[in-house]
């Protein structure tokens, strides 16, 4: 007698619904196979304007990702950095258009605020596809949003990438399959039908405040999320303000 054993995979709703956080992989080189699945995929990715204003730099070389996590800190519980099948670094592009302008003679100037949240936007639907397409081949995965902590890093980052011209690294995003399965943390809910109301934001948030408490009590930590989320944005790193960073890219200072 033969037993045919099916495996049922989750659908891709299931897949997004309890995506999570990954940050202990197992030590696994990714298949050619998946590695071009993921590739396609980044390159189909919606873009503004078909400006293509993103690009993907796609790192599995030991040295270069030990080298990453030594720019961003050396952070001991920031490790998967490096420990990981692939780290994938998300650029904010703006070489194409630059090229596009030179070829039929149009002036382009590119110091505005519109142009960069579109290269950003660019490089951030590129990241979630990544994500839904790991999620879909069983990988798991981590957002590494560390890479723009400043203009130090990030000029760091270029220069052992050979990111030129007019481009700056955004975010990355480690992925591997999973040593450690996490649970589910909770999250606080941001969406509104037919109109935002900003007047239920503190009922919200003190109530997910608690939820979330409860939840790293489980795992011997503490806090909550609107201790933690002021703490991290009031950190000197995010003082810089809007002019000042955009000034810093666009007068060649980090681009």
């Amino acid at each position: 007698m033969f037993y045919i054993l099916v495996y049922k995979r989750r659908n891709m709703i299931e897949n997004l619904i309890s995506r999570k956080s990954s940050r202990a992989f197992k030590d696994e080189k990714i298949s050619e196979k998946d590695l071009k699945t993921l590739i396609d995929v980044m390159n189909t990715s919606a873009t503004s304007s078909n400006a293509h204003q993103s690009s993907v730099i796609v790192v599995t070389e030991m040295n270069t990702k030990k080298k990453i996590y030594e720019i961003l800190g050396s952070n001991p519980t920031q490790t998967h950095i490096y420990k990981n099948s692939a780290l994938f670094v998300f650029v904010a592009d703006f070489n194409r258009t630059l090229i596009s302008s030179k070829i039929h003679k149009i002036s382009y100037k590119q110091n505005n605020l519109n142009d960069l949240l579109t290269a950003f936007g660019d490089a951030y639907i590129q990241a979630t596809r990544l994500e839904s397409a790991a999620l879909e081949l069983d990988f798991g995965t981590c957002y590494i949003g560390g890479i723009r902590n400043s203009a130090e890093s990030i000029l760091q980052i270029k220069k052992l990438l050979n990111i030129s011209g007019k481009a700056i690294p955004i975010l990355a995003i480690t992925l591997g399959k999973e040593e450690i399965k996490n649970g589910l943390k909770p999250k606080l809910n941001r969406v509104y039908l037919e109109k935002y109301d900003v007047s239920v934001l503190e009922k919200e948030i003190k109530a997910y405040d608690k939820v979330l408490n409860n939840f790293w009590t489980k795992l011997n930590m503490s806090g909550d999320y609107s201790s933690s989320t002021i703490k991290t944005y009031s950190n000197e790193v995010n003082n810089e303000t809007w002019k000042e960073t955009i000034d810093k890219i666009w007068t060649k200072e980090i681009i």
